[in-house]
């Protein structure tokens, strides 16, 4: 199947500062792909590449399989929900909607996105949420089948962002289009994507399902990228590995040394593991967040809040899960 939108080998330099590097993706109808990085790896770049804000050095962009490298933004029938949500102050809901498509069905868009009634409001007299669904649905008036969102829930209080998401991606899956998200918020990649990838240096470093890569990551860089994370060092005879955490499993067979990275749930109480030192617990609603040390590793355990921790302390590697060793290469120097 064509992709709906494709990037084909892009680069992007500004001086001598390569922003995107020889990057190639693709994005298909119905389908939520979250680009996530730190700052300055290239991911807003990527987004303005698409949107036509920037201009490729070289490579090429094609949607459905047509060239638009060289089309101006207003041609490329391709959205953008911008992070500050770009409303018109002096513009009713109404008006700020149909702005660029006069012609739009106002009535069946407000219901769409839950405006219904407020379309004569202005944008100070809305809660950030419904400034973000008028942005929205000002994106849908146009009809277009590819939308990005840059960092489109960064405004809103940490109380109104997992609703926020929750009700977007519903619309957003709704509406069959291709979306690309553009953030920096681990918790939003995953939760809000069906793809992620992950950029360092202007490079795509991994792309795959959001948990694939969160719980396969290939890298240090991968690993980082979408939670907490502590790389230990252990010893692969196929699919076995002995760790100072005693041992687990691997998902692919392996000899000699690995580094594995290890998340926060991985690491469970165990009666018959390795003796532990609890540091400090912190309480976080339903959970507790335990920084334990096994001789001179520090290590992050979390659990559920109502889990009373033994004392004595061991712990050991959840034989549940199959770990991926992360690639030499890409481990070195990270």
């Amino acid at each position: 199947m064509t992709p709906l939108l494709r990037l084909d080998h892009i680069s992007k330099s500004f001086g001598p500062t390569a922003a995107v590097h020889d990057l190639s993706l693709d994005l298909h109808a119905g389908e939520i792909l979250a680009l996530i990085g730190p700052s300055g790896c290239g991911k807003t770049t990527t987004l303005r590449l698409i949107a036509g804000f920037e201009v490729p050095g070289s490579g090429q962009i094609l949607r459905a399989g047509q060239p638009i490298t060289a089309l101006p933004p207003e041609r490329r029938g391709i959205g953008i929900v911008f992070q500050d949500y770009a409303l018109f102050p002096h513009l009713s809901v109404a008006q700020n909607i149909l702005f660029g498509a006069p012609d739009a069905d106002l009535a069946a868009l407000c219901a769409l996105v839950g405006l219904t009634g407020l379309e004569q409001r202005f944008p100070d007299q809305l809660s950030g949420g419904q400034q973000q669904r008028v942005a929205l649905a000002r994106t849908l008036a146009v009809k277009p089948d590819i939308i990005l969102l840059d960092e489109p829930f960064s405004n809103l209080d940490a109380s109104l962002r997992q609703r926020a998401r929750a009700e977007m991606r519903r619309l957003l899956k709704e509406t069959g289009c291709a979306i690309l998200l553009v953030t920096h918020d681990q918790e939003e990649a995953l939760g809000f994507a069906d793809r992620v990838a992950v950029m360092q240096a202007g490079r795509l470093h991994q792309i795959d399902t959001a948990r694939a890569v969160y719980d396969h990551p290939i890298s240090a860089i991968a690993a980082r990228a979408l939670g907490p994370v502590m790389l230990i060092d252990g010893i692969a005879d196929g699919d076995a590995c002995a760790t100072p955490l005693g041992p687990c499993r691997l998902a692919s067979p392996a000899q000699g040394p690995v580094t594995l990275a290890l998340r926060p749930h991985h690491i469970l109480p165990d009666p018959n593991g390795t003796p532990a030192r609890l540091i400090t617990s912190t309480f976080a609603g339903g959970q507790c967040h335990h920084s334990l040390q096994v001789a001179d590793i520090d290590l992050q355990m979390t659990l559920s809040a109502a889990y009373p921790l033994p004392d004595p302390l061991f712990i050991a590697l959840d034989q549940m899960h199959r770990f991926s060793p992360l690639s030499p290469d890409q481990y070195q120097g990270n």
